[in-house]
């Protein structure tokens, strides 16, 4: 509040010095001040009461010029106080507990409530009525001022404590930040490093799942191959047993024939035995198909004897020919070439129940089955064989090897089969 000073004129008094020109008008907050002109002329003891009274009225405003210095000074702590209520509210609406540690009392406490500040009036010299009602009325400025500084004082020390409680929740704050941007850095460089390790880790896994596969791979490869070669030695263990077996029964049709030619020659001697007539017709049979064979076989030896011999490559597929013949009793006697994909083979197939004389013919594709069976000659022979070797069939070349042994096996059976 800006103080202004007021110009009084000199006035004489009876039996009294002149007013002093520094001097100033008493400040009544509730009474107006009367100007000079409106005076009246006093007496002598008025004067001196006058006299007193203007000390303690130049003591009084002296200690006003003291209140409109405060009342300036209480207007810019009264804006400071305003100002950290708006901090604390807004921290309050931040909800943060720590910082808020202002309560509403304090606030009241802060923002006294200070009475009413009136300016200074033009300086002037009052009337004897006025002075003899301030001597009577008291004046309550100074009063105020006192208080005024007493709270000023309190409310000092409220806005230190504030102050030292705002730049300890500023530096709490601040700590709180960097501990937690530390925190957030450790975890982010932790978090990164155990990125990196999984994905190591899992590297590492894919490659060894693609070594196994490989592994497993090979394997499987491995074992397919033994499969295959334990099915390929089955397979030869299964032909060595049937070359065995076929070995075994031509040298139990030799022995067979030599005892039927024992029991032949037993029964000569014996004419009323009841198997006589069989075995002649047996031992006819034999006889005929062992001629038949020698003859095959002498007309065979002409024909390679007529053959010139030049190679010995040769020597050695009739050397072969010769152990397939012996070994299966399946006798070629003939062979025509009746077109370049068409041949034909005259064959006949020899076993324990007789000979069967048939005729293959082989057009590429499919085999033709020709059977040429004697009834007369080949009585016994047609109670064994099954029907479709009585009659001409058509099979596939694959199915060769299989009408072979079927063939010799219904030759080969015997009665109690």
């Amino acid at each position: 509040m800006k103080r202004t000073r007021g110009r009084g004129k000199k006035v004489g008094f009876e039996k009294d010095s002149e007013v002093p020109s520094n001097s100033q008008p008493i400040i009544s907050p509730n009474r107006p001040i009367t100007r000079l002109s409106t005076r009246l002329s006093i007496n002598e003891e008025d004067s001196t009461r006058e006299v007193t009274r203007r000390n303690t009225r130049q003591n009084k405003l002296e200690k006003s010029e003291i209140y409109g210095e405060t009342t300036s000074h209480i207007a810019k702590k009264l804006k400071t106080t305003t100002n950290t209520f708006t901090f604390t509210n807004q921290l309050k609406e931040k909800g943060d507990n720590e910082r808020s540690q202002l309560n509403s009392t304090d606030i009241d406490y802060i923002i006294p409530r200070f009475p009413p500040i009136q300016s200074r009036k033009r300086k002037g010299i009052p009337d004897q009525t006025n002075i003899q009602n301030q001597t009577n009325v008291p004046n309550p400025s100074y009063e105020n001022s006192l208080t005024i500084i007493e709270q000023l004082e309190e409310t000092n020390k409220i806005l230190d404590n504030v102050r030292a409680k705002q730049q300890l929740m500023e530096s709490n704050h601040n700590a709180e930040n960097e501990k937690h941007e530390q925190y957030f850095r450790e975890f982010k460089q932790f978090a990164e490093e155990k990125f990196q390790n999984y994905e190591r880790i899992i590297t590492q896994l894919q490659n060894q799942i693609q070594e196994e596969d490989r592994h497993k791979f090979k394997m499987d490869q491995v074992s397919m191959l033994e499969c295959d070669l334990h099915k390929e030695r089955e397979e030869r263990r299964t032909l060595e047993q049937d070359l065995k077996k076929e070995k075994e029964e031509n040298r139990k049709l030799i022995d067979q024939l030599k005892q039927l030619k024992h029991e032949v020659q037993q029964l000569q001697s014996i004419e009323n035995s009841k198997n006589i007539d069989e075995l002649k017709q047996k031992i006819k049979r034999l006889e005929h198909e062992f001629n038949q064979e020698c003859e095959n076989n002498k007309r065979l030896k002409k024909e390679l004897d007529k053959i010139p011999i030049t190679d010995a490559k040769q020597m050695e597929i009739l050397a072969q020919l010769n152990l397939y013949q012996d070994l299966s009793n399946l006798l070629i006697q003939n062979v025509k070439f009746i077109s370049q994909n068409e041949q034909s083979f005259t064959c006949i197939l020899s076993g324990r129940n007789g000979s069967l004389v048939f005729k293959l013919t082989f057009n590429g594709d499919e085999y033709l089955y020709e059977p040429s069976i004697n009834p007369d000659r080949d009585a016994e022979l047609l109670n064994i064989l099954p029907d479709y070797l009585r009659e001409e069939i058509s099979f596939e070349k694959d199915n060769l090897d299989l009408f072979f042994w079927r063939a010799l096996n219904f030759l080969q059976k015997r009665e109690s089969d």
